[in-house]
């Protein structure tokens, strides 16, 4: 099912996930950054990477029926990356060898400029000790984003 769904987003949307995924294969602990432009980002990650993410989710994401169902078939916790108390659940993933996904902007971005990024993923990965994976998703932001355009 996986590989049809990934099949599928590529072929209609043309989504890619942009970065150098080779530490999957030999990092322990592996903290990913994520640009963040639309709402599937997090299915788009679950899809197209080689292993399974915990994928951190903005509480704003979650408060329609639909995106919920859609978090469902995705694993997710979701956290506010501005109060430092998110921390330590996601400190206790990364130790236990899972791989994260954290979208340091906080919230989807509506252009392609530069949001500020939240001191507390900057903490995550200092304290972690794990090896931080930026990447990026290509073509996701046209077809889903909020405002209609990247």
């Amino acid at each position: 099912m996986r590989l049809l769904l990934r099949s599928i987003a590529r072929l209609l949307f043309r989504v890619r996930v942009v970065g150098d995924l080779a530490p999957f294969g030999n990092a322990d602990r592996l903290l990913l950054v994520a640009n963040h432009h639309s709402r599937f980002d997090a299915v788009f990650l679950a899809l197209f990477l080689p292993r399974a993410p915990v994928i951190v989710v903005p509480p704003e994401e979650t408060r329609s029926r639909w995106m919920r169902w859609v978090l469902g078939h995705v694993h997710h916790e979701v956290h506010d990356l501005n109060s430092p108390l998110s921390m330590k659940p996601l400190l206790r993933l990364l130790r236990g060898g899972r791989p994260v996904v954290v979208f340091p902007e906080g919230r989807i971005a509506r252009n392609s400029a530069v949001m500020k990024v939240y001191p507390v993923p900057a903490l995550i990965a200092l304290k972690s000790g794990a090896v931080v994976l930026p990447v990026h998703v290509e073509g996701a932001g046209q077809w889903f984003s909020r405002s209609g355009s990247a």
